[in-house]
């Protein structure tokens, strides 16, 4: 059960410097994990833990009301995977930057975390200091998914159909949806459906979309 108090997102608050600190959304079924993080983010001055939840519908729903400029997500949820949140919170207007933070993060994972839009993927074991540090890294606007080697890309591509190379080989680019549309000929939607497709396809069709359209407001 999640623990109501995490749940409830405080107020805008400023760092010592009167700088805006950067809000963060932990979301981890595990209460002990999920509310470590939040409570090791709560200890940066410059970092404020908003909420911890355990679903992504609570995700979601706080995601919608409160902007965060940064989103812990877990990989496995009991509602919905990590990867196809991801996929449904940037497929909004507004999206935050996601960091995917799995006890499985190795490169056939980021690959795929490619395909669902992360900035980010960070195992579990890693130094928890250096979780705060990509948390920044995020806010500021820069990518930390971790490099893959070509021959892990190229094993991942051949599980997809042969459409969908040029998005998958963009997209591992860092090209942005809007580009890749343009530059293929794409609608934004179709490309958010092959996005999905994508995903499912390389997770063994576990992923289920909730999200009704691209640019829809989250619900």
């Amino acid at each position: 059960m999640t623990n109501t108090s995490a749940n409830q997102p405080s107020a805008p608050s400023v760092a010592t410097d009167g700088r805006a600190r950067i809000r963060v959304i932990v979301v981890d079924d595990h209460a002990a994990v999920r509310e470590g993080i939040r409570a090791m983010l709560g200890s940066e001055p410059d970092l404020d833990p908003i909420a911890a939840v355990a679903t992504a519908r609570e995700a979601v729903a706080l995601a919608d009301r409160t902007r965060p400029d940064v989103m812990v997500l877990d990989y496995h949820l009991p509602d919905l995977d990590g990867l196809s949140l991801c996929l449904q919170i940037k497929g909004t207007a507004t999206p935050p930057a996601a960091l995917i933070y799995s006890a499985f993060a190795d490169e056939h994972l980021v690959a795929i975390a490619i395909v669902a839009g992360a900035d980010a993927l960070m195992s579990k074991a890693a130094d928890p200091d250096a979780l705060c540090d990509i948390v920044r890294a995020l806010a500021a606007g820069t990518a930390r998914l971790p490099t893959v080697t070509p021959a892990t890309m190229q094993a991942v591509a051949s599980q997809l159909d042969t459409t969908d190379l040029p998005i998958f080989g963009m997209l591992a680019h860092g090209t942005p949806p809007v580009e890749i549309a343009t530059t293929l000929r794409i609608d934004e939607d179709w490309l958010d459906t092959r996005r999905w497709a994508m995903l499912a396809r390389l997770t063994g069709g576990s992923q289920r979309r909730s999200s009704p359209r691209r640019h829809s407001r989250l619900s």
